[in-house]
Parts: structure tokens; sequence; C-alpha cells
């Protein structure tokens, strides 16, 4: 079975293929994005939106990881929470542009071709399902003391 490596090209290999992908998946939808994107090897992305840049969002390697576990809003907060993400600008002028992507869904093929262009960008560890939070709310285990059992809560015995 062949073994996919990262391409190590010119430093503007990752801005060129996350341009080429954001192209051709979601029929173009993403290709017009209104920031500038820094990767993580120096390469930008300028912003292809008719109003300019609203800044500049730098994507760690591992970003991309988060990304395809969850190719959505909750992707890019655990991104951005991991510190793979990060912003630099105007923030309510970026949140007022997410009406502009709303409609984008993209298709499996799309996702499959991200996939692939991730690995051949990133390397083969983006396909790693990165760490998740812990659990917050219903279910959760909130303290860190012994657990207390039925027959000990009733007869008021407490763990020492």
């Amino acid at each position: 079975m062949p073994v996919l490596r990262p391409v190590r090209s010119a430093p503007a290999a990752a801005a060129g293929r996350l341009a080429a992908i954001l192209r051709r998946i979601a029929g173009g939808g993403l290709a017009d994005l209104p920031v500038d994107v820094e990767l993580w090897d120096g390469s930008v992305l300028p912003a292809a939106a008719p109003g300019g840049s609203a800044g500049r969002i730098r994507v760690g390697r591992r970003a991309l990881a988060h990304l395809l576990d969850e190719p959505n809003q909750l992707g890019l907060s655990r991104a951005y929470v991991a510190g793979e993400l990060g912003f630099d600008g105007d923030l309510s002028a970026l949140l007022a542009e997410r009406v502009r992507f709303a409609s984008v869904r993209p298709s499996a093929r799309d996702l499959a071709l991200a996939t692939a262009a991730a690995v051949l960008t990133a390397g083969p560890d983006v396909l790693r399902r990165p760490d998740r939070p812990p659990r917050w709310g219903r279910g959760a285990r909130r303290g860190r003391g012994a657990r207390r059992t039925a027959s000990a809560s009733s007869s008021g015995a407490h763990p020492k």
C-alpha cells in the first residue's frame, strides 16, 4: 500500500493549495473569503471579498484536524480554544460576513477533496482525531473526590 507523504516545496505551497481547493469545493462558494489567511508555513492567502479584508486568521497545522473532524463552527471553535486558530482584526465585521456563507454546504465529494488536500499539504497527522475538551453539563463528573455509593449516602457515612 503506498504511503502518502506531504509535498515540501516553495513556502507558498500551502496557500496555493488552499486557494485551489476553496475554488473547487461547494461550487466555489468559499473562494471569496473576507479575511487574509496566514498558514503555519508563513504563506498567506489574501482576502478575495469585494470589501477587502476584515482581518487575518492564523491557522496552525493541527487546526486542519479539528476542521476535518467537525467541518463546521464547532470545528472552528475547538481549533480556536486549542490555540491552533487565531484572529487579528475586526471581529464584528467578520461575524457579519457569516451570512454570505450560510448556504454553503460541502458535499461528501467536497469533503473528500478537502481531506486529500489537507493530507498532501500538512501531512498525515491531520487525520488523527484531535483531543476533545472535557464534557460539561449532563453526564459530566463534577467533583474530583471519591464517589459515594447509595448505601454510604443513606447511612450518612462520608468518605475520608
